[in-house]
């Protein structure tokens, strides 16, 4: 949270159309949906697993791909340190920290903004949660 707001990491695609996601990617090998995403969070985003502390929820996003369908399986989590740097990779040519407002009109697909939804709320029961 920055300023009492919370802030979400996009990344904006160095490919047309230079669309904005959080940090997502491919499973490898033998691993998990948590794994991957804590790899591909630091390949695309040089942040280390341990600068982080994860909510315990997942929320799987189902679209189409290039005819394919394709299911991405998003990690909620909270950048312990706020002076953390981010480092893009190739992928990426820029990075933002949006508000949920921000963040809901840089993601512009439908399905992303649904995305964003669940996890602000799921975001706002865990600090609900915690601060009891």
């Amino acid at each position: 949270m920055l300023n009492e707001k919370i802030h979400y990491l996009l990344l904006q695609s160095s490919k047309k159309p230079h669309h904005w996601t959080p940090p997502k990617g491919h499973l490898e090998d033998d691993e998990n949906d948590l794994d991957a995403a804590i790899r591909e969070t630091y390949e695309e985003a040089g942040l280390l697993r341990d600068q982080l502390r994860l909510i315990d929820s997942q929320i799987p996003l189902k679209y189409t791909a290039n005819g394919k369908p394709k299911v991405v399986t998003y990690w909620i989590a909270e950048l312990i340190d706020e002076c953390t740097t981010v480092k893009l990779s190739h992928e990426h040519q820029d990075y933002k920290w949006a508000d949920y407002d921000q963040a809901f009109e840089l993601v512009s697909y439908a399905d992303a903004q649904s995305l964003l939804k669940e996890c602000n709320d799921m975001i706002i029961k865990d600090l609900q949660k915690n601060a009891k």
